[in-house]
């Protein structure tokens, strides 16, 4: 799985000769490898690539299958599919890139509460 950062302000679907579209959220997306070729291959998705609203960014993967905690938790902020945050807590087994994929989702799910801690934090 090769992870995209996608810059864009807005979702970005890109249709594959099968018929299949492939979506883009705005942040860091997982995409199947076998489907990154095929989404490479497209015009438009290259246009974006040359203007730099897409970046594909290289696999870092340690010993252990796995990106480290630092690039783990330096991307977690970055990444607004619910979908791969909760893939990241299932599979990822370490308790720091856990707590910030947890603190990510409760971001998403209450902005208010999250931006109302910001904001106590500042005044302490």
């Amino acid at each position: 799985m090769a992870l995209i950062n996608y810059t864009g302000k807005n979702v970005l679907g890109v249709c594959l000769k099968g018929g299949e579209i492939v979506r883009f959220l705005p942040g860091i997306n997982e995409v199947e490898d076998s489907k990154l070729v095929d989404v490479k291959a497209h015009p438009l998705f290259q246009a974006r690539i040359s203007k730099g609203l897409i970046q594909i960014m290289a696999e870092n993967l340690g010993k252990d299958g796995k990106r480290s905690v630092e690039e783990m938790i330096d991307h977690i902020p970055k990444i607004v599919d619910l979908k791969l945050l909760r893939k990241i807590i299932e599979s990822d087994g370490r308790e720091r890139v856990i707590k910030a994929a947890q603190q990510q989702i409760d971001k998403i799910k209450n902005p208010s509460k999250a931006k109302a801690e910001e904001s106590d934090e500042h005044f302490t």
